[in-house]
């Protein structure tokens, strides 16, 4: 991806899941990030906490295959990985949907020396009503998904964190500190 690109989320009503319709809990959003995480056969999992812009924020780095192509994760047709969901047939498992509403930096690719990209999804980006631009970006192998959260979420998240990745197989750090040990 040579230069920056401008999409909007197309037709987002008519896909919506039951996670789109209200908001997702803290445990739904780490579900659904971590799977992201899985299913790109990352071997370590990093979150993490800070103030981003002003607004708090979760962040969800792995080190995995990364996302092919964010026109697909933001069409939701499954972060790239088509033929899983279809054999599985849960197209919600990949698809964003406890994200949808918050305000999302998605950046991800497939190693350090090839390119990648970022994407910012404000609110109301969601559901088609604000144009997204997909930017290059370099650098990172893997994908780092940081979304807003409400500051009181912050309270017991070290422990939802924990919960969430108690029988992962893979390891899961929380600011640095091995959350999953056996």
């Amino acid at each position: 991806m040579p230069f920056s690109t401008m999409i909007r989320i197309a037709n987002r009503q008519s896909r919506m899941g039951p996670a789109d319709r209200r908001s997702a809990s803290l445990p739904e959003i780490l579900d659904e990030l971590l799977g992201i995480a899985q299913h790109a056969d990352a071997y370590e999992i990093d979150v993490e906490t800070f103030d981003y812009e002003g607004r708090p924020t979760l962040s969800v780095y792995d080190n995995g295959s990364g996302i092919d192509s964010p026109r697909g994760l933001l069409a939701l047709d499954a972060v790239g990985w088509r033929e899983t969901v279809s054999e599985s047939g849960n197209a919600n498992s990949l698809a964003l949907s406890s994200l949808a509403g918050r305000h999302t930096i998605i950046r991800s690719g497939p190693d350090e020396t090839e390119p990648g990209w970022s994407v910012t999804i404000p609110p109301d980006a969601w559901h088609g009503e604000a144009p997204i631009t997909i930017e290059p970006d370099t650098g990172l192998r893997g994908t780092n998904i940081m979304v807003e959260i409400p500051v009181e979420w912050r309270v017991g998240l070290e422990e939802a964190v924990a919960a969430a990745t108690r029988d992962l197989p893979v390891r899961v750090y929380f600011h640095a500190r091995w959350k999953n040990r056996p």
